[in-house]
């Protein structure tokens, strides 16, 4: 198995070479212009081979290419995998407003099955023996509580991530994660509608420091995103009401982050998926998501 990596706009590719390591990936290949600090980090760090332009990487054909990248730049680099036949898999953020929201989807269409972008979330343990659970129970609503700290986000390397015009700011960048484990949870994609953003911590920051998104599932189930970002915490709880039981289940990281919040399993799952030459999901579903993540944000500041 050979892992390409275009761009490390976000942490979580570091992630994913511990990952690499764990899972015995014969060769990783990384293209990185924009970030070059971390860049020799991630040379550093592992074993890798360095390509000089995105076109040379996808000449030396890995197997699976991950993209880490602004949200202005995603649909160009994931658009340039695709047209290689290459399966392809993008971290959050992939969208920052409806704009990018609709070049993925075109680079996207026709190929969803080469094609995913999710949080790693979705793929943490307790999130998937939860969806096993509720899996026969008729679910009439669902809130996932998101608290993360958004200090690494105020840094000269990554305050682009806290401005909603470049990489969606709070809502969109935390609320991604809160409706990714809605989307896992319920099997299926959602559409945004609203929600209401506070901003009274956070001086430094151009976003906001709270947020509530909603969203509906395919058959009406309520999604809540409540999304903490102004406090120096981080924590993942989820509540699902179903017609005759409430279920609660906190995402706890405090032993191993690394398998527990899913960093592992999101690897392997993208991993395994790229040997069939496909997605571990649907890039439908995951286009759809990403759009309703960014409606509800929009409708939320405008509201607000």
């Amino acid at each position: 198995m050979r892992v390409g990596f275009a761009g490390l706009a976000a942490s979580h590719p570091f992630a994913d070479l511990r990952s690499a390591r764990g899972a015995g990936v014969a060769e990783l290949l990384l293209w990185s212009p924009d970030e070059p600090a971390r860049r020799e980090r991630f040379l550093a760090d592992g074993d890798v081979n360095e390509a000089t332009d995105l076109e040379e990487l996808v000449a030396a054909r890995p197997d699976v290419v991950i993209v880490s990248a602004r949200p202005s730049d995603v649909p160009s680099r994931v658009e340039a995998v695709l047209d290689a036949g290459i399966p392809c898999f993008a971290h959050k953020t992939v969208a920052a407003d409806a704009t990018d929201v609709a070049r993925l989807r075109r680079v996207v269409a026709g190929r969803e099955h080469r094609f995913a972008s999710s949080s790693v979330l979705r793929f943490a343990p307790a999130v998937r023996r939860l969806a096993a659970e509720i899996a026969e129970d008729r679910v009439l609503a669902i809130t996932v509580e998101v608290a993360h700290g958004i200090a690494d986000f105020l840094t000269p390397e990554r305050n682009w991530q806290d401005d909603p015009a470049q990489g969606g700011g709070t809502a969109v960048s935390m609320g991604a994660h809160a409706f990714d484990i809605a989307s896992a949870l319920l099997g299926a994609s959602l559409r945004g509608v609203g929600g209401a953003v506070s901003r009274r911590l956070a001086a430094a920051s151009r976003s906001e420091d709270v947020a509530t998104l909603v969203g509906l599932g395919p058959a009406g189930e309520l999604v809540t995103a409540q999304v903490l970002g102004a406090l120096d915490i981080e924590r993942y709880r989820v509540r699902v009401q179903c017609a005759d039981r409430e279920i609660a289940v906190e995402i706890d990281g405090s032993i191993d982050p690394h398998v527990e919040l899913g960093y592992r399993d999101c690897f392997d799952a993208v991993v395994g998926a790229a040997r069939k030459g496909r997605s571990p999901i649907s890039g439908d579903t995951a286009c759809d998501v990403v759009e309703a993540t960014v409606s509800a944000a929009t409708v939320a500041r405008a509201a607000s």
